[in-house]
């Protein structure tokens, strides 16, 4: 029974009160994030003067692909890279926007990911520790690291 899981669920609630879930939405849990990988992977900000964050430089480049050109399949290559690796783990929300990952080893993880809700997107980078037993987080506008 001493096994370490992880549950969450990813829904962002509107402004006018209705909840969107993030479904099939690919997630990475990962040991860094998001801004570190990114850094580490060689994309740099000052190349881009309207982005302000690395959250919303995913956003954007997976909402207008073409002007970003290669920015999101670059991103996604370098966060696949680290769970071939064997870094982390991947995983893809179901309908609900819910996600479970059994039998990952305890510490500390980034749950990274970006899904298009709202007019552009939501990207999340948000911290977890995950312990003995099952472990639940819920991915929210209140945790995200960048939402339009």
């Amino acid at each position: 029974a001493n096994k370490v899981s992880l549950s969450f669920e990813a829904v962002v609630t509107a402004l006018n009160g209705k909840s969107k879930e993030a479904f099939y939405t690919e997630f990475f849990i990962l040991n860094n994030d998001l801004e570190s990988i990114l850094i580490k992977g060689g994309i740099n900000l000052q190349d881009y003067p309207s982005i302000s964050t690395y959250g919303e430089l995913w956003a954007k480049s997976r909402k207008n692909s073409f002007l970003f050109p290669g920015v999101q399949k670059n991103i996604r290559s370098m966060l696949l890279d680290l769970i071939e690796k064997g870094e982390g783990r991947r995983v893809r929300t179901d309908v609900d926007g819910a996600a479970n990952i059994l039998d990952i080893k305890e510490g500390r993880y980034f749950i990274i990911g970006t899904a298009s809700l709202g007019k552009v997107g939501v990207t999340w980078s948000v911290p977890i520790s995950l312990t003995l037993g099952n472990n639940k987080i819920s991915l929210t506008l209140a945790n995200c690291s960048w939402s339009l």
